[in-house]
């Protein structure tokens, strides 16, 4: 019974991409698509505290796919069968 308290906490998920890259962070995106892969996206702007907004400067948008925990070798099979630029 404590195994299956402890499976519930376990992570589902595991990062799989972390980029500034719009354009690489789509082509990935779309390879696993393609493939049937299931994930799921994150994007974060950078408008958090100590964001420099107020400055005029932009802070650049962070692009994180993330993937079951047991389909790392299946994603990275997808985007690997064609090189990515």
């Amino acid at each position: 019974m404590f195994e299956k308290l402890l499976k519930f906490f376990e992570p589902k998920w595991k990062e799989f991409l972390f980029t500034q890259d719009l354009g690489y962070y789509m082509k990935v995106k779309g390879k696993l698509l393609a493939a049937g892969i299931t994930h799921k996206t994150k994007i974060s702007n950078g408008a958090g505290a100590g964001s420099n907004r107020s400055l005029g400067i932009r802070t650049p948008s962070m692009y994180t796919i993330l993937v079951e925990k047991d389909g790392g070798y299946e994603a990275s099979r997808a985007i690997s069968h064609d090189k990515i630029d």
